[in-house]
């Protein structure tokens, strides 16, 4: 067997069955090389759910909504983290994390005059650990929904997982704008593994050429510069971590 190995790819000549079991061997080492390299990332899609009319009463009404989903099957058994990091003057503040633990924690639970407890790993139940029918036509993968409600100078966010859920407010006024990541024509967003990544942001406009409102994208814009490029003094970043 010769092998002629150029820039961007290697021929193979072939010759007896012993040849053709060795390059099999090396194309099985080379798929397995792929699916390793392909476990890197993964795909999700960030969507704001509903048809116009729902949008539009939502927003009449100081709702935002967001729908997180993740259709690769592969990622069943991983953890999905959300973190939520609060800016001040281009310097992180806080980085909420929803006290999630990878251990049993104990929660106590009235049940008429006596209390029960119950323990929960919400580690666990921010994972995706069953796939979804795929005969079902409501069926889309993994899925995390975020909401919330505008309320005077505060935004009362609720995050629920298939398994669980969480709420926080978030200091603001009524200008902050709840936007996804800028993502390709296709909607999907290839996500990295084992890395904290920035996926939506909330913060107010800042002030452009016109009277349009002129918001900050992520992945447009490097966040670690908007108050000093666009003067946002106060803005929140959501990360999400799969693992």
């Amino acid at each position: 067997m010769k092998v002629f190995i150029t820039k961007n790819f290697f021929i193979l000549v072939l010759g007896t069955r012993t040849t053709m079991k060795v390059v099999f061997f090396l194309l099985m080492m080379l798929s397995n090389t792929v699916l390793i390299l392909a476990q890197d990332s993964t795909k999700i899609i960030l969507e704001y759910p509903g048809d116009r009319v729902e949008k539009l009463s939502n927003e009449l009404n100081g709702i935002k909504i967001v729908k997180l989903i993740c259709p690769d099957s592969s990622m069943l058994g991983s953890m999905f983290k959300l973190y939520i990091g609060e800016f001040r003057q281009g310097t992180m503040q806080s980085l909420d994390s929803f006290g999630i633990e990878c251990k049993d924690q104990k929660f106590p639970v009235l049940i008429g005059n006596d209390t029960a407890f119950v323990f929960i790993n919400m580690c666990e139940r921010i994972s995706y650990t069953s796939k979804c029918i795929e005969s079902d036509p409501k069926c889309e993968g993994f899925e995390i929904l975020m909401g919330g409600k505008f309320t005077d100078d505060t935004f009362n966010l609720k995050i629920k997982y298939p398994g669980i859920g969480f709420n926080t407010s978030l200091k603001c006024n009524e200008d902050y704008d709840l936007r996804v990541i800028q993502q390709s024509r296709s909607d999907t967003l290839l996500h990295p593994l084992n890395k904290r990544f920035a996926i939506m942001s909330f913060g107010p406009p800042f002030k452009g050429n016109s009277q349009l409102n002129h918001y900050c994208l992520l992945n447009t814009e490097n966040s670690d510069q908007w108050y000093d490029k666009f003067g946002i003094e106060h803005f929140y970043i959501i990360y999400l971590r799969i693992q």
